[in-house]
């Protein structure tokens, strides 16, 4: 910044400061949509199938939808084995086909398509969707045989 106020010899000064961003999280309170349920019965899946996971953009501080966020979304798989061995899956591992998280206009959600694989466990498994560590939606799903 600089003061004009002292011509011929103006002040100035320099600084530099972080900018943070939130999210107003009331725009996904409803959580994930379906095939994916928020309360029981939890939506039950095959083991190799594809799980449609969508959800309503979060908004900027403002009100404005946030619809940006595709790029920087992380979709984590989590099955519930009591506490011993628990597994946790990153689902934005495309290499088992899963695809990229992307925003659908004209349905208003975001939407990632986790592609399921054989060899993970028949069981209970918490899916979490979130952007830069802020947790955007969770529910439990049941993978069968």
């Amino acid at each position: 910044a600089t003061d004009y106020s002292q011509y011929p010899t103006p002040n100035s000064s320099t600084s530099s400061f972080e900018v943070f961003v939130t999210l107003d999280l009331s725009c996904v309170a409803n959580g994930f949509e379906p095939p994916l349920r928020m309360s029981e019965p939890f939506s039950s899946h095959k083991r190799g199938s594809t799980i449609p996971h969508k959800f309503a953009p979060p908004c900027y501080a403002g009100g404005t939808p946030a619809l940006d966020l595709a790029g920087g979304l992380r979709l984590v798989l989590k099955f519930q084995n009591g506490g011993l061995g628990d597994e946790v899956i990153e689902a934005n591992d495309y290499s088992a086909g899963s695809t990229v998280w992307r925003y659908d206009g004209t349905e208003g959600h975001y939407i990632f398509n986790a592609k399921s694989v054989n060899t993970w466990p028949v069981g209970t498994w918490i899916t979490e969707a979130s952007y830069a560590g802020i947790e955007l939606a969770s529910t439990t799903l049941y993978l069968k045989k």
